[in-house]
Parts: C-alpha cells; sequence; structure tokens
C-alpha cells in the first residue's frame, strides 16, 4: 500500500509539471505574438518620398546614346504611377520606366541624338504606397549629357495669381519663330509660340505677341519643356536650349495635365530670353490677372453742404472696352442703388444690377425742368454733364461713417460724389423741404480713375462743399 501510494504521488507531480511546462509554453507564446505582431494605429505616415541617391548622379556627362538610370527613394513607390509622371527633354526617344519598391529604372532603348544634354523631371505625382499617398512635395528635376560636356542653361523664378503664389501653376518653354524657321523642331520646344485664349487675345497680365506659325521642316513635334511650380509657386525648369530664342509662358494649370488648355488663365513673359551654356536666369516672376476680372474702388467722401440726404459715388466708365464687361456695385459698409432709365423721370431706383442710360439722358431730364443750373453748382453739372458717355454710370451709396465701395470693369473710370437729396440716385434738382422751391443737390465732379484687373484703388477723400 505503502508503494502503491508513493507511485501515485509521483505521478500527480509529473501531471503537474506536464501542465506548468504546458502553461509556461503558451505564455510564452502569447508573449511572443505580442511582439511579432504589427502595431496598430499611432501616427499617420505623412513623410513624403524623397530621392536619397541617382547612378549617375546629377550632371554627369559622357553617358553615351543609351544611357540607364537608376534611382533609390527614401519609401516604397505606387509604381502605377511612376511612368506617366516622369517626363524628359527631349521628349523623344521617350525611355523606359520600370518602378520596383523604392528603386526606378529609366532605360533609353532608342539611341538619343550625340552631345545632347537631358533633363530628367519627376513630377510631384508621385507618391508612396496606396493608403499613406504622400506625394513629392516638388519635381525632382536633374540634367545628364549623352556627350562630353552639358549644354543649356536654367531658369527659376515664381507664379503670384492677383498677387498671391500660386502652386496650381506652370511655366512651359517655346521656341520662339525664328529658332523654329532655322533648325525646325529643337529639342525642348515646339511650334505653338505664346498662349492665346479663344479669341485671340493674350489673357493675363503681361502682352505678348501672336503665337507663330508652324514651319514646314517641323515635321517631328517634341513636347515643350513645362516645370510644375510648388507650394509657394517657385518653379525650376533646366536643360533649356542655349543660343537659341525663347518665350516663357505661365500659366494656372488646375486639371494638372502640365498643358495650356482653353480658357486657363496665362501670360507670356513679356521678354524674349536667350541663355548661354551654364547660365541660370533668376528673379522670373508672373502675376496672372484675368484682364476682365473688375477692380474695387474704396474710398470716403463728407457732405459738407447743409443739404440734408444720403451722400453717393457715381462712376461712369469712359473705354469701350469697359462697357458691360461685368462690372457690378457691391459692398460692406455701404448699400448701393442703380440708375435705371425711369429714375430720369423722377422714379426712384430700386437696387440691383447697373441698367444702361442714354447718351443724353443727363441733358434731357435737366432740358425738361423749368429750372436751369445755376448758381453755386452749375459749372459742376455743366462739367457732368458734358462728361456723360455711352456707358452705364453706376452708384452706391456711402455708410454713415462716409466710406464706399464699389467694384467697376477693368480701364478709365471719371467719378462724381452728390447728395442724393431728392432719392432718385442721380444728381440733379430737389425740392427744399418744407417749401417749394427747387434747388440743385451739391455735386462734386472729379478726374479719371485708372482701375487695373482685379486691383484696388483708393482714391483721395472727397469733399463736397460749396465752391468759394
Amino acid at each position: 500500500m505503502a508503494s502503491r501510494s508513493k507511485g501515485a504521488t509521483a505521478a500527480r507531480r509529473m501531471s503537474v509539471r506536464r501542465v506548468s511546462g504546458l502553461a509556461f509554453l503558451a505564455l510564452l507564446g502569447l508573449h511572443a505574438c505580442a511582439h511579432i505582431r504589427p502595431l496598430e494605429g499611432g501616427p499617420a505616415d505623412e513623410t513624403p518620398p524623397m530621392l536619397l541617391a541617382a547612378q549617375p548622379a546629377d550632371s554627369s556627362v559622357g553617358l553615351g546614346p543609351t544611357p540607364v538610370l537608376h534611382l533609390r527613394f527614401s519609401e516604397t513607390l505606387m509604381s502605377g504611377g511612376v511612368s506617366s509622371a516622369v517626363r524628359t527633354y527631349p521628349s523623344t526617344p521617350r525611355p523606359e520606366v520600370r518602378a520596383k519598391g523604392a528603386e526606378v529604372e529609366l532605360r533609353w532603348r532608342e539611341p538619343l541624338p550625340p552631345d545632347t544634354t537631358v533633363a530628367v523631371v519627376f513630377g510631384e505625382p508621385i507618391q508612396d504606397v496606396r493608403g499613406r499617398d504622400n506625394p513629392l512635395p516638388r519635381e525632382i528635376w536633374f540634367v545628364f549629357a549623352t556627350g562630353d560636356s552639358l549644354h543649356g542653361g536654367a531658369v527659376r523664378g515664381r507664379v503670384l495669381v492677383k498677387g498671391k503664389p500660386e502652386p496650381q501653376a506652370a511655366v512651359r518653354c517655346d521656341l520662339i519663330a525664328a529658332a523654329l524657321a532655322t533648325e525646325g523642331a529643337a529639342p525642348g520646344a515646339d511650334n505653338t509660340g505664346t498662349a492665346v485664349d479663344s479669341t485671340g487675345k493674350t489673357r493675363g497680365a503681361q502682352s505678348s505677341a501672336a503665337p507663330p506659325k508652324p514651319h514646314p521642316a517641323a515635321k517631328r513635334r517634341m513636347r515643350p519643356s513645362v516645370a510644375a511650380t510648388d507650394a509657394e509657386g517657385l518653379f525650376t525648369m533646366l536643360g533649356l536650349p542655349a543660343g537659341r530664342p525663347f518665350q516663357l509662358t505661365a500659366f494656372v494649370d488646375r486639371n494638372g495635365n502640365l498643358d495650356l488648355d482653353e480658357g486657363e488663365l496665362a501670360a507670356a513673359y513679356p521678354e524674349t530670353l536667350l541663355l548661354h551654356d551654364g547660365e541660370v536666369r533668376r528673379g522670373l516672376e508672373w502675376n496672372l490677372v484675368d484682364p476682365h476680372e473688375p477692380g474695387q474702388v474704396r474710398g470716403v467722401v463728407f457732405n459738407r453742404t447743409s443739404v440734408q440726404g444720403r451722400v453717393a459715388i457715381a462712376l461712369e466708365p469712359l473705354d469701350v472696352d469697359s462697357l458691360g464687361a461685368g462690372a457690378d456695385s457691391s459692398t460692406a459698409s455701404a448699400d448701393t442703388s442703380a440708375v435705371r432709365a425711369d429714375s430720369l423721370a423722377g422714379a426712384a431706383s430700386p437696387g440691383g444690377a447697373t441698367a444702361a442710360t442714354t447718351p443724353d439722358s443727363t441733358a434731357a431730364r435737366l432740358g425738361a425742368l423749368p429750372l436751369s443750373p445755376q448758381g453755386v453748382w452749375a459749372q459742376a453739372y455743366t462739367a457732368f454733364g458734358n462728361l456723360r458717355g455711352r456707358g452705364r454710370l453706376q452708384v452706391v451709396y456711402a455708410s454713415p461713417r462716409g466710406d464706399y465701395s464699389i467694384r467697376v470693369a477693368p480701364g478709365r473710370h471719371r467719378w462724381a460724389a452728390f447728395v442724393d437729396a431728392s432719392g432718385d440716385s442721380l444728381p440733379g434738382p430737389y425740392v427744399v423741404a418744407d417749401s417749394t422751391e427747387r434747388d440743385w443737390e451739391p455735386l462734386w465732379v472729379g478726374g479719371v480713375l485708372e482701375v487695373a484687373p482685379a486691383a484696388e484703388v483708393r482714391p483721395r477723400a472727397i469733399d463736397i462743399e460749396a465752391p468759394r
């Protein structure tokens, strides 16, 4: 019996050891799994891929007619978009682009022309793997030469839209007609010339010549060099043709196709450029503005007379191009009222869009009244009547503090201010309070205001007071 008891005790001890060993192994496995399992959550990866190395390096020479480039980035790339995001100038022959992980290879199967300088651009659409979606912060440009030396120059600059950096702009390079006529389609340029809109007029703040006609010898079209801007509106363009005059055109590339499409805001740089080998032109700048965008006129006006009434500002375009070019009346500190034809007959003018008046509407109204311009305001009314054009008179009322704001089409405008005692939104006679007598509303007639597209004009303060 004692022997059997000892055997049972030993068996129990062995069983406990086996269970303890299995539990220890299970805990060890769980501990190991806790370390092997990838962590979930945490901050999102917002680091864009960066170019770490290029073989051969930037500005290398003597690569021969069929070079091979190997590039390594800091992160795995989404390979599906790499090929379309790589641009080369000259654009033909185009290299074969392969991307795997963080490595990219460019291989030219078709020989490049001898002694050619090639610019390679990795565009901003290149990004890391899907789910992170971090694009390049800016384009990457570098150059190499098939021959023994690099040729060409570079430009650096900035694109603004209404004075603010434009991150969705692009700049393209086009050889001018003289260069095309003597050399045909040169690498890095096509035959399209400067940018114009569908009406044939150049759009933008700068003027430019009409686009040159394609030269018959230019059989093979080359894609023009194009550079995109970064978040600060800055751009870089390398490998531009040396010794050949060219024109640069900046445009707002909202659709991101790096091509100048109809209706996109654009302007050619006013200077024809010509670079020498190794020359870098810095400080180029555009300020793109829609030439038809209205400007803003802001100021203050004071009534220094004893006549009671709302003080109004009237502007009338003097340029034919300004008539009906999208001008409207608006203000944050003053309400507006438009001049209508029926206001000439004494009807009150409702607010709304500005309506046209006939050339002699003011003179006809004044002539039909028994009272003719006379007294202290006679000279002002004579000047106002003589300067009536065939345009549309815009009227805005100043606030009680005297400040006003009005949007007008670009161009030259004649301006006037008056005390609207009659409430008809047009300077003229009124019935004096508590009487049947008529008198002339106080009127001030100014000079000519030049309003540039999208500009803000702040003329001097106006004091409406009787002449001394």
